[in-house]
C-alpha cells in the first residue's frame, strides 16, 4: 500500500513539473487580468494565477489605469512580470503576492503605453502608441505608488510605439515604431537618449505596423507586423523573413517548448494560443473560456536577451 502511494506521489510530483515548464503569462483584455495557465497538453484549461487592478490595494485606485491591458514581460527570474495597459497604466507584479511593486499611470483615458522595459538603473522605459506616439521615461523609486510625484519624461517621438527591449550586451535601449526601429544609447545623467541607429523597415518587411518585439538569444531580434515574423539582425541592419503568418500579436521563442503565439481569433484577440514545437507539429491551447488574450509568454524560457 505504501508503495503504490509512493508510486502516485512520484507521478503526481512528475505531472507538476511538467505543467510548471509549459507555464505561460497572458493579457487578458476579456477582465482586465494578467493569468498565468499551464500549456501542457495535459493541463486543465483553467488559469492557476490571477492578477486584477481593482484587486490590488497598492494599485485600486488607479485600477482603470489598467484597462486594456497589452503587455506581459517576465522579469527578476520569473518573480515579477511587467505589464502594461493602453489606457494608461504600468506595473511590476509580483507573481508571489499578486501585488505591484510599483506602478505608474500615463496620460489617463489615452490610448498610449503597448510595451515597457526596465532600464539598467531601474527607471522605466514605456513605448506608447497611438494617442501619444513617444518613448517616455519615468523614474519610479522614490514613489512607487505614487504616479503624481514620479518623474516622467518624454525622451523622444516615436509613431505607433508598441516594443521596447534593454539590450545588455549592445548596452543599448531598442524601441520599435510603426515603420522604425531604432538602437537608442541611453543617457542616465539627463535622463534621455541619443539615436545609435535607425532602421527603417516598412518596405523589407512588406508592411509597417512594427508590432512584437523579443529578443532571439544571438544578439538579434525578433519582430511581428501584420504581414509575418521577421528576424532583424543590427549587425547587418537586415530584416530576414521566418513566418509569412499575418497579425501575429505575440511572439515567444524557446528552443525546448518551441513558440507560442497570440494570433487573433476576434478582432485582436483570440481565446487560444498555438504553439509550434520544436519539431514544427502546431498545436492549438484552448479555448480558454470567455478569454481575451493579447499578448502571451513563456514564464521560462531558455532563450535569453
Amino acid at each position: 500500500m505504501r508503495i503504490i502511494s509512493l508510486v502516485f506521489i512520484l507521478v503526481a510530483a512528475s505531472a507538476l513539473a511538467v505543467d510548471e515548464e509549459w507555464r505561460f503569462v497572458a493579457a487578458e483584455q476579456g477582465a482586465t487580468n494578467v493569468v498565468i495557465a499551464s500549456a501542457s497538453p495535459k493541463a486543465p484549461l483553467e488559469f492557476t494565477w490571477r492578477w486584477s487592478p481593482y484587486e490590488d490595494p497598492n494599485v485600486a485606485k488607479d485600477a482603470a489605469a489598467f484597462a486594456w491591458i497589452d503587455e506581459c514581460k517576465m522579469i527578476d527570474g520569473g518573480r515579477a512580470v511587467l505589464v502594461c495597459a493602453s489606457n494608461g497604466g504600468a506595473a511590476a507584479i509580483d507573481i508571489a503576492t499578486a501585488r505591484a511593486r510599483w506602478y505608474l499611470k500615463l496620460a489617463p483615458d489615452t490610448a498610449g503605453p503597448h510595451s515597457l522595459e526596465l532600464l539598467p538603473d531601474g527607471r522605466v522605459a514605456v513605448a506608447c502608441s497611438v494617442g501619444i506616439d513617444k518613448l517616455i521615461f519615468v523614474d519610479v523609486a522614490k514613489h512607487p505608488y505614487e504616479p503624481s510625484k514620479q518623474t516622467v519624461k518624454e525622451v523622444m517621438d516615436l509613431p505607433g510605439g508598441h516594443g521596447v527591449v534593454w539590450d545588455s550586451k549592445r548596452n543599448s535601449l531598442f524601441a520599435l515604431g510603426f515603420t522604425n526601429l531604432f538602437e537608442l544609447t541611453y543617457l542616465k545623467e539627463t535622463m534621455s537618449v541619443k539615436v545609435k541607429n535607425k532602421w527603417d523597415f516598412s518596405q523589407v518587411a512588406i508592411d509597417p505596423r512594427g508590432h512584437d518585439l523579443v529578443a532571439d538569444g544571438k544578439g538579434g531580434y525578433y519582430m511581428t507586423n501584420r504581414t509575418g515574423v521577421w528576424n532583424f539582425n543590427p549587425e547587418a541592419g537586415a530584416f530576414k523573413p521566418i513566418m509569412m503568418r499575418s497579425h501575429v500579436k505575440s511572439y515567444s521563442p524557446d528552443a525546448v517548448k518551441g513558440i507560442l503565439l497570440q494570433v487573433p481569433t476576434e478582432k485582436w484577440w483570440s481565446d487560444r494560443l498555438i504553439i509550434i514545437e520544436s519539431n514544427g507539429v502546431e498545436r492549438i491551447v484552448g479555448p480558454f473560456k470567455d478569454a481575451k488574450f493579447y499578448k502571451a509568454r513563456w514564464i521560462k524560457e531558455s532563450i535569453k536577451r
